[in-house]
């Protein structure tokens, strides 16, 4: 069964980001309308507004501890925030030449993936980049991080999958692994394996082999009928869910990759223009946002 259960209204622009807060419970969401707001967990109560940036539409956001928030928006810029405080401490900094895709944080460091093709890392500590590789003459879409194994997963608008060694910015390994635009990406939590989600509306899993060879394509899935905007493996990383400009919500066993459940607009009261952006809150609820505004809280019981 998969239901929905909640609703939170409020952004005025497309929602592009949802992640966990640093409390561990509530929701940090960026939109077009510059918003970053912090919703908390229990739907009912209105979400709280963080910042507004004043250069507009803000497309990723990432906490960094209780009290500093990082975003990205569409020219390029990153937004370093003490939300609650006077402003004094922000800094905005104008850095890569078109969009801030997506952000992660790796220890004392953080990584933007630009739309200009440069993989960017930042002292958090300082503020400041350290360094930037030039990956692809296109976008960089979105961002993934195995720990164990220092990985560090780059999707590009080129249609590759790119394969760094997060700690010396070292370039392991390339593939065209999509006929469009590699839009969402995530390794396994074992990390023996890397999904990516394409504009192609495509769901393809990789088994990571040598670092050095491209990877083995385990299954390549015709999941959407249009891109797969992002894509999450829940807590015990028993079920996969996927989000896409088709305005549908799917769920996937990975033990066999056998599609469970879809979330429709009309008959699930679903999303009614694009899923941009999925989190899961534990091994039973998810929630999902796009671009008609809202976030929609969703109750998944296997059966």
């Amino acid at each position: 069964m998969l239901s929905r259960i909640a609703e939170r209204k409020g952004h005025e622009g497309s929602i592009y980001q949802l992640q966990r807060a640093a409390d561990g419970k509530g929701l940090l969401s960026v939109a077009g309308d510059g918003w970053l707001v912090y919703w908390p967990e229990q739907a009912e109560e209105h979400g709280k507004l963080l910042a507004k940036v004043a250069s507009g539409q803000l497309l990723c956001a990432l906490a960094l501890t209780g009290e500093r928030l990082v975003t990205g928006d569409l020219t390029g810029g990153l937004h370093w925030l003490y939300p609650g405080s006077d402003g004094q401490q922000n800094k905005h900094l104008a850095h890569h030449r078109k969009g801030v895709f997506a952000l992660q944080r790796i220890d004392d460091q953080l990584f933007s993936a630009g739309g200009d093709g440069f993989l960017s890392r930042w002292s958090i500590a300082e503020s400041r980049v350290l360094e930037s590789l030039p990956l692809s003459q296109q976008s960089l879409r979105c961002l993934a991080y195995y720990a164990d194994k220092d990985l560090l997963a780059v999707g590009s608008t080129d249609q590759h999958i790119y394969l760094i060694r997060a700690s010396s910015m070292q370039l392991l390994n390339q593939w065209r692994a999509h006929d469009n635009s590699v839009f969402s990406i995530a390794f396994s939590p074992d990390g023996q394996q890397l999904i990516s989600g394409g504009r192609d509306a495509m769901l393809k899993v990789w088994q990571l082999t040598e670092l050095a060879t491209k990877p083995v394509l385990l299954q390549d899935i015709p999941a959407h009928n249009f891109t797969v905007n992002s894509l999450a493996f829940s807590p015990k990383g028993q079920f996969l869910a996927t989000g896409s400009r088709d305005k549908t919500l799917k769920i996937w066993r990975t033990a066999d990759w056998e599609l469970l459940k879809v979330a429709e607009p009309i008959r699930d009261r679903g999303h009614v223009n694009s899923i941009n952006s999925l989190c899961w809150l534990s091994e039973q609820e998810l929630v999902t946002a796009g671009d008609d505004r809202r976030i929609l809280s969703w109750l998944f019981e296997p059966s």
